[in-house]
């Protein structure tokens, strides 16, 4: 899968999955490389269930790209301290 693909399917776990597999998708997301390898290796349910093929999969169109913020500060950091 694409790391977009995996993205997806990780959120449309989050989306239409129980407790368990809820916070299963969440760590995946949150997990480095091989952590992410080894949750996908140990419960392949979770493409089975919600990846690109599945029944569920769920992506937009024309998806933001949701860990990407820009922040105009002007220059100005101190803007920001509170």
């Amino acid at each position: 899968m694409t790391q977009d693909e995996t993205f997806w399917t990780l959120q449309t776990a989050i989306t239409h999955g129980g407790g368990f597999m809820n916070r299963l998708a969440g760590a995946a997301l949150a997990a480095d490389a091989d952590n992410k390898a080894k949750i996908f290796k140990t419960w392949p349910e979770i493409i089975e269930k919600y990846g690109p093929n599945s029944a569920l999969y769920v992506r937009p169109k024309n998806p933001e790209t949701p860990h990407l913020h820009i922040v105009d500060h002007g220059g100005d950091f101190n803007a920001y301290k509170k």
